[in-house]
């Protein structure tokens, strides 16, 4: 179950940053989710005149849910558990907001473009990236850039055959006009993105660089590859010590995402309010009943415990079918 294998592998990097002397990071990643509580509430949904849509006719009560009301994050950027949740949000935001920036913008289309460069040492990694969102961001400015409006995020792998080396790269959504395809004095074909990319990186060989458009209706597909995590899980669960201390150095207060043009405004920033996330979604009524979930390291799984009215009705080892149905309420939107 994912939940359950992000916060394994949160201890195991809490144990590397504690090699490295980083005890502050480790202490926090590993309370990282080590208890969450949900509390049940009711919802009341209004019914309005079919006619009259300011006359209200009745109200009812909606099906129980469950809201997020407490809980441990410990907010490290590499923590996968918090990576993962984050993604998860901007997923979310990014899908609830797309039906609006297309009623907006009904006619503009959207590309998928990726940007490589050849691999980076990893000690190195810091002044590639800042040097890449440098050039992304004049390059955005250019007569022959074609689009309106941009949404990018960084990824770093690493390199599987050198433990020095890594590989930043960026995954670009781009609103382009709805006559972007049949007009030939804008349209860009696979090799003109190549050199215009080498161009404004400055580069000296031709970069791998990937654009294709994303079919009408299918919008909302992309949106998990564009928005997820900033470093791969499994290169985390792999990770030594020592690329550990050069990726934390290296990405510290480095901005995965980034948005511009007429997306500037569309999205506005996960957690910039409510950073853990904690009690998002409309008010409802509490009705007493109150969803713990405990990590338990000898098990390497989570207890849950239901409360009612601060009296412990009962406890069980979560199985995977019980911890499936609950995952999406560590980062649900509503």
């Amino acid at each position: 179950m994912e939940l359950i294998e992000r916060k394994l592998q949160a201890d195991k990097i809490a144990s590397l940053y504690q090699e490295i002397g980083y005890d502050s990071y480790a202490n926090r990643m590993s309370e990282c989710a080590r208890f969450a509580r949900f509390v049940e509430k009711t919802f009341w949904v209004p019914e309005y005149d079919y006619y009259d849509q300011n006359k209200l006719i009745d109200v009812h009560e909606s099906e129980l849910e469950y809201r997020l009301t407490d809980a441990i994050f410990c907010r490290v950027r590499l923590c996968p558990i918090c990576q993962w949740r984050k993604s998860k949000r901007w997923q979310a935001l990014a899908l609830k907001n797309l039906p609006f920036i297309q009623e907006e913008y009904p006619h503009h289309r959207w590309l998928f473009l990726t940007l490589t460069i050849k691999n980076c040492r990893l000690s190195r990694l810091r002044n590639q990236v800042i040097r890449l969102n440098k050039s992304f961001l004049k390059w955005v400015k250019w007569k022959s850039f074609p689009a309106d409006g941009w949404i990018k995020s960084l990824e770093v792998t690493l390199d599987e055959s050198d433990p020095t080396l890594c590989h930043p790269h960026f995954h670009v959504l781009l609103m382009v006009p709805g006559d972007y395809f049949d007009n030939k004095e804008e349209y860009l074909t696979q090799p003109d993105w190549v050199d215009s990319w080498r161009k404004a990186a400055k580069l000296n060989y031709d970069p791998v660089v990937d654009i294709r458009a994303v079919k009408q209706g299918k919008e909302a597909q992309i949106i998990p590859e564009l928005l997820k995590y900033g470093v791969k899980p499994d290169d985390l669960a792999e990770v030594t010590s020592q690329q550990l201390k050069l990726l934390t150095n290296q990405l510290h207060r480095i901005h995965a995402i980034n948005k511009g043009g007429l997306l500037r405004g569309c999205f506005k920033d996960v957690g910039s309010d409510n950073i853990d996330l904690i009690g998002s979604g409309n008010e409802g009524m509490l009705t007493g009943y109150q969803l713990y979930f405990v990590w338990q390291q000898s098990h390497k799984s989570y207890i849950e415990n239901l409360y009612k009215d601060q009296e412990l009705i009962g406890s069980l080892t979560i199985n995977q079918n019980v911890l499936d149905s609950n995952t999406e309420l560590f980062y649900s939107l509503d």
